[in-house]
Order: structure tokens, then sequence, then C-alpha cells
């Protein structure tokens, strides 16, 4: 009974963080109202990263951008490092991508199936630019959870079951400082 608890609570953060993956990849231009800036589709180009970073940071009042993407797409980012070549190989060996481009902070976001697939979670051609100090993300938890057992003598073969019910929501919300990009690479 113990461990069907512990698959329950993982499976509602799997669902949870599959939620939050699914909103950042179709967040659009409506969906992030002022702070959306700029975007580019097509094969990688550093003039076209620089911009949409320089754009960026202006938008969020100079404040510096960060880099987020799978490691998969950061890897594109090499040609650009102008980082001694022993730190750069030695960022890319530890991590797989370098952790500065010109200035800005690199985070790869660490990648995950959909759940009862093989598909990835995560959009990997997709570089999102962000200048804000705040969570893009806000996660909502109404309430207590509901959780009511079962008796096992109701089954005939006195198994222990229980119903849980939680009600929660997701959305994004970025403030009027903040700024937004999104580079997705063919």
């Amino acid at each position: 009974f113990n461990d069907m608890i512990d698959n329950i609570a993982k499976s509602k953060e799997q669902k949870k963080l599959e939620e939050f993956y699914a909103l950042w990849n179709a967040a659009a231009a409506a969906d992030l109202g002022a702070a959306y800036i700029q975007s580019a589709i097509g094969s990688y180009n550093e003039d076209t990263l620089l911009g949409i970073i320089e754009h960026v940071e202006a938008a969020a009042g100079g404040k510096t951008a960060t880099i987020l993407g799978s490691k998969a797409v950061l890897r594109n980012l090499m040609d650009g490092i102008t980082a001694p070549p022993e730190i750069a190989k030695e960022a890319m060996y530890n991590d797989g991508y370098i952790g500065k481009f010109y200035g800005a902070n690199v985070i790869a976001l660490p990648q995950r199936h959909k759940i009862g697939t093989t598909d990835f979670a995560y959009n990997d051609k997709l570089i999102t630019v962000i200048a804000t100090d705040d969570k893009p993300i806000k996660h909502l938890i109404e309430g207590d959870p509901l959780i009511i057992p079962v008796n096992p003598e109701d089954n005939m073969d006195l198994t222990q079951e229980y119903f849980l019910a939680e009600k929660w929501g997701s959305a994004i919300v970025m403030n009027g400082n903040s700024g937004i990009g999104k580079y997705e690479i063919q």
C-alpha cells in the first residue's frame, strides 16, 4: 500500500511537470503579453540570437538575459564562444553546453518524456531568452487534497484502495518589466 502511495505521488509530480513543459512550449505572444519581445524561426544564426538577447535585455530595463534550452539545442551556441579553449572544452565535457554566451547565462533544462511515451516534453529545437527575476510559471493548489479510503472488506480479495482528488492549475504570469524572446531552430 505504501508503494502505491509513493507511485501516486511520483505520478502527480510527473503530470505537473509535463503540464509546465507543455505550457512553456505553447506560450505565444498573446500569452506573454507585453513581456513578449521578439522571436525567430530558422536555421541557427548567432547574429539573430544576439539580436533577440539585446531586445529582451532592453525591454527588461537592462537586466542580464538568461538563455534556456535543452542540451541538444544549446550545443549550437558552441561556435560563438570566445572562452579559452580549455574552459570551453571542460564545460562541454562536464555539462554538454557552455555556461555563458556573450555574458548571458546559459541554463540547460532537464529533458523529460511525455507520460506514456518516449517523446520529449520540452521542444529540443527551442531557445528561450528571458530577463526577469520572477518565476514565469505559477502553480496554484486550491485547498487540501481530498482523500477517501475505501474499506478493504468492500472488495472480495480485501485489497486496499483510496480515492484522491486535488484541484490545481498552472499559468504563465509575467510582469511588465520582463523581457522574453524565443528562437526556434529548424
